[in-house]
């Protein structure tokens, strides 16, 4: 009787049982709507994840590298060549036209004579006292730098300047010494306006041998524009010329040379002769002439 009961009641537990997880089991489809849920979220957010940092390191790095050349670029550009800006390049352009017209015509300077014995190393415009006029005063007087490029005492030199104009200035170099160099003035007191009005220079030259200062007769002493004079030659000494120029930085001031006259000098005796034409201060003895 009791077996009987119990089946009933287990049936009706095991119904309960079943429906019960019948009503668990209602939605089917949400194992499936979640399983697409599940990647697409996934999928949309490991995408956005790896495209942002991507996306901003490479914007990050790559303005600073895009802005930093082109500042350091475009600076020297302009600067140097002048390329990227035609403003900056027209300057350079009209320098060159300047030096061009007297880079395509001959260069007149410097002008070798006798040779390559006497050169003249160019044409200068002066304003002062002319050592070569009885110094006049004159502004812009033509001066020619001329160096004695032998290895003799350049005697005499006549040189001609002749402008463009036809005008011929005329120049005188004396006594200058081997390696020596002299600043020769117009004779004419000539003025240049530009020293292109030169167009040729020519002349003669007359060199000699020997020892123009005559050190076996005198000895010769300077200080300033004072020179002493000792005769040293065991004789007797007449008619000596002492012929002095007066010097600039090194170089003869004036082409022609002063000159100072001693009647006589006996054997042993000093003299002193003052070279009041050297107006610069400083006189050098180019040469010594006995009997003359």
């Amino acid at each position: 009787m009791k077996k009987k009961m119990l089946i009933p009641i287990c049936l009706g537990i095991l119904a309960l049982v079943l429906l019960l997880i019948w009503a668990f089991l209602p939605e089917p489809q949400a194992p499936t709507a979640a399983v697409p849920t599940v990647p697409v979220s996934q999928e949309q957010t490991e995408p956005v994840v790896t495209t942002v940092p991507t996306g901003t390191a490479p914007a990050e790095t790559e303005l600073p590298a895009t802005t930093a050349p082109a500042e350091t670029v475009l600076q020297p550009e302009q600067t140097e060549p002048g390329q990227t800006d035609p403003t900056e390049t027209r300057p350079v352009q009209t320098e060159p036209p300047e030096t061009e017209p007297s880079a395509e015509e001959p260069e007149l300077f410097p002008v070798l004579l006798e040779d390559g014995m006497l050169t003249v190393q160019s044409m200068f415009l002066y304003s002062g006292m002319n050592p070569d006029a009885e110094l006049a005063f004159g502004e812009n007087i033509a001066g020619l730098q001329v160096v004695n490029t032998s290895d003799l005492h350049l005697r005499e030199a006549e040189l001609t300047a002749l402008l463009e104009d036809g005008t011929a200035l005329t120049f005188l170099v004396e006594d200058l010494a081997p390696g020596m160099s002299a600043m020769a003035f117009s004779l004419e007191h000539g003025t240049l306006k530009d020293i292109a009005q030169c167009v040729d220079v020519y002349g003669y030259a007359e060199f000699e041998e020997g020892d123009p200062l005559r050190l076996d007769l005198v000895e010769l002493r300077i200080d300033g524009v004072e020179i002493t004079v000792k005769n040293v030659s065991g004789e007797d000494l007449t008619d000596l010329t002492i012929f002095c120029h007066g010097l600039l930085d090194g170089s003869n001031f004036g082409g022609t040379a002063y000159a100072y006259r001693i009647n006589s000098l006996s054997a042993g005796a000093s003299t002193v002769i003052r070279a009041r034409d050297c107006i610069l201060g400083v006189a050098q003895v180019a040469r010594v002439e006995l009997g003359g």
